[in-house]
């Protein structure tokens, strides 16, 4: 597998949602066998407050950790962390002006070139606004901001070739999202385009191309028998430069939430397709990057009593030739990357009773191993361990259970020189 070239990546470093613009979660950093906690710290301790990192996983870049999180409540939006010790480096309250606007999700901050760009999204405005903000690395001081019409909970930004991509949807009640580039120095839009579905995935570049994916069903109002238009989800292919369009084609799928993937010239799309009241079938297709067309599909057909909405699937991780997911009823299995054959399959929680939220956190893979969460829950999450398993063989080779007791979310992890990052609710934790 390649990684993208088009991202200026130090190796060791994790410096955006899924390690790189393609999503690989695939990390060159040495990694241990079996991990000991190095250090965990409390938002309290760290900031005098109670912080709330909502869906923001770690970001790791120049010896640093930059989290985003806050919200209404709080005079911190974004915090620099020392990578060797937790301790505090910066911290930047944005003017997001929650009296007027209630900013309240943000997902995984991107590192490049000495900037920290970290998106807010408003579920709740009208109309739907997001802002971007760029910030100086080193300082925290804000350098640009831009606003712009859409909303999403859940994409992160991907930043390749000194572009910006991101997208949305405007409402949850009509299918119709834009795609945005913007200019990493100055913010300035460079194109967007208007597309059909619901935007709920992280945009992925690679080869100069942007490939995004969207739902056919609101994921926000998937549980209700709404019509829909038809059970094929969306997936477009943009040149990254102007904006035109590729490629644009369907694949079988309701929701696609998870976000695609890209290695060794195919797409990775997971998307899910409600059948029935207890039947979901759940699958990962891959698509020839250049012209769209089907290379090969994975499906898993499960009973909903063993779904999570609304992830079923994780985002692809791809490392060794292996496309790794993990799946709601809480195993991790290994596809053959050229013909999508399951090579093994491994339970990731023994003798779940109930649906596991394994699927909202994707694999991380780092030197032969490939780390996911292991997460059950009834109406809170009761059961979270970190798990270890061989990519060769699926074989386990080592897990313990990580928040102490605290309450847990389904927050992706990182890896970054030999050290594991979780973000909880509350408190970073941080292993080697």
């Amino acid at each position: 597998m390649a990684i993208s070239t088009l991202f200026p990546v130090t190796i060791g470093d994790w410096p955006m949602y899924q390690h790189d613009a393609e999503n690989t979660g695939f990390s060159l950093s040495p990694f241990p066998d079996s991990l000991n906690v190095i250090y965990n710290l409390s938002y309290d301790e760290i900031l005098n407050t109670t912080y709330w990192s909502l869906q923001a996983s770690p970001i790791i870049a120049d010896g640093k950790i930059f989290i985003a999180g806050g919200g209404w409540r709080f005079e911190t939006d974004v915090i620099a962390l020392d990578e060797n010790n937790g301790s505090l480096i910066w911290e930047t309250d944005l003017p997001l002006n929650y009296s007027k606007t209630p900013f309240i999700t943000v997902n995984s901050p991107v590192v490049s070139n000495g900037t920290v760009f970290v998106c807010y999204t408003s579920l709740l405005a009208f109309p739907p606004q997001s802002r971007i903000f760029a910030l100086d690395e080193n300082t925290g001081e804000i350098i640009w901001e831009k606003r712009f019409f859409t909303c999403s909970y859940y994409p992160s930004l991907t930043i390749s070739d000194d572009k910006i991509v991101i997208g949305g949807h405007f409402t949850y009640l009509l299918p119709i999202s834009r795609l945005y580039v913007f200019d990493a120095s100055n913010g300035d839009l460079i194109w967007r385009k208007t597309i059909l579905g619901y935007f709920e995935s992280t945009p992925v570049v690679s080869n100069n191309t942007v490939f995004t994916a969207t739902s056919c069903k609101s994921p926000m109002l998937i549980s209700l028998n709404f019509p829909v238009f038809s059970r094929l989800g969306r997936v477009y292919a943009f040149d990254l430069d102007d904006g035109r369009k590729i490629w644009s084609t369907r694949i079988a799928g309701h929701v696609i939430l998870s976000s695609p993937s890209v290695s060794d010239g195919k797409l990775l799309v997971p998307s899910t397709n409600i059948i029935g009241l207890f039947l979901w079938n759940r699958r990962v297709t891959a698509l020839d990057v250049e012209t769209g067309e089907e290379i090969w599909h994975y499906r898993l057909i499960k009973t909903v009593y063993n779904a999570c909405w609304p992830a079923s699937i994780s985002t692809p991780s791809v490392g060794y030739g292996k496309v790794f997911i993990t799946d709601s009823s809480g195993f991790i299995i290994a596809l053959d990357e050229n013909t999508g054959d399951m090579l093994w399959k491994s339970e990731i929680i023994e003798d779940i009773e109930s649906p596991s939220m394994c699927s909202a956190v994707p694999p991380v893979i780092a030197d032969n191993k490939v780390i996911v969460a292991s997460l059950e829950r009834n109406e809170i999450i009761t059961k979270s361990e970190i798990c270890m398993f061989n990519v060769s063989n699926g074989e386990k080779i080592w897990n313990m259970n990580y928040g102490n007791g605290e309450t847990v979310k389904p927050i992706p992890f990182a890896i970054a020189n030999g050290k594991l990052f979780i973000n909880v609710i509350k408190t970073i934790y941080v292993y080697g």
